[in-house]
């Protein structure tokens, strides 16, 4: 079969805003991805991953063949755990089940770029990642025209829209809200001094009062604290703090907004 990559099938597509909280990498970007590998990337996703779990199904939600998507309720340590990596993984000819790969190790390939900083000497951290700025900067260079097509009736605004506005959103101001009268360092260096369980800690405090905090963030709909919040968007924040990657990710957001939210990045 004819090949546009070394080593990968041509097929189709990644699906983008699914990427903003995993970032990464050392080298110049070298591989771009085409409309055609986002698409089937994203359409790999839709057909594979388990709507049962993480996604609300309040309106408005997507009809994807018999399943039905709204918004995606968690964040980027739930997409490890989604469809969206082994879809990657399998469009790159990656098998983590044998020998252990990480499973950012299908985007590491489609990119050309290491996932890690070299300071984590090797792949994914139980603790905190520090990952790779170039990556970051990668994928914000490689968003997909809202207008793409997934299916009918589907494109990527549409995704956008109904699956992971709130989940941009929230990230967004939580940054803005962390940035003022410089406190953000001061709880970076707070955050990385204390023990697992304080770090854990933190989630359920720092900004708990946000006004952009919604019902899908109470108790009664979120009882073991899976959803995301502005306390998991804020200490995410800090994480990145750590890995001093937070100005790489915060670009790439606004690079989503002005392609897909204007009205939004306006107001932020």
């Amino acid at each position: 079969m004819q090949s546009n990559r070394k080593g990968l099938p041509i097929k189709g597509g990644l699906i983008i805003l699914l990427l903003i909280s995993i970032s990464a990498a050392l080298a110049a970007p070298a591989l771009r991805v085409t409309d055609r590998e986002f698409s089937y990337l994203a359409r790999c996703f839709l057909d594979n991953e388990d709507t049962t779990w993480m996604w609300d199904h309040s309106e408005p939600t997507i009809q994807y063949g018999e399943k039905e998507f709204g918004t995606l309720l968690g964040a980027g340590q739930h997409l490890r755990y989604s469809s969206l990596f082994g879809c990657i993984n399998n469009y790159a000819v990656v098998n983590i089940a044998s020998g252990g790969a990480d499973v950012l190790e299908g985007l590491q390939s489609l990119s050309g770029i290491p996932a890690y900083q070299e300071r984590q000497g090797g792949g994914y951290s139980e603790e905190v990642n520090y990952y790779n700025p170039a990556l970051i900067d990668w994928i914000a260079d490689n968003i997909p025209s809202p207008s793409l097509q997934i299916a009918e009736n589907l494109n990527f605004q549409r995704a956008y829209d109904v699956m992971f506005r709130r989940n941009a959103h929230i990230l967004a101001l939580s940054y803005a809200e962390l940035q003022k009268n410089g406190k953000f360092r001061n709880l970076v260096e707070q955050y990385k001094n204390a023990p697992g369980n304080d770090r854990v800690a933190m989630k359920y405090t720092l900004l708990a009062d946000a006004p952009y905090n919604d019902t899908l963030s109470s108790d009664e709909n979120d009882q073991y604290g899976y959803n995301f919040d502005s306390g998991h968007a804020a200490t995410f924040w800090l994480r990145r703090g750590l890995d001093d990657t937070h100005a790489n990710v915060f670009k790439l957001l606004k690079k989503v907004f002005s392609l897909y939210d204007s009205e939004f990045l306006k107001r932020l």
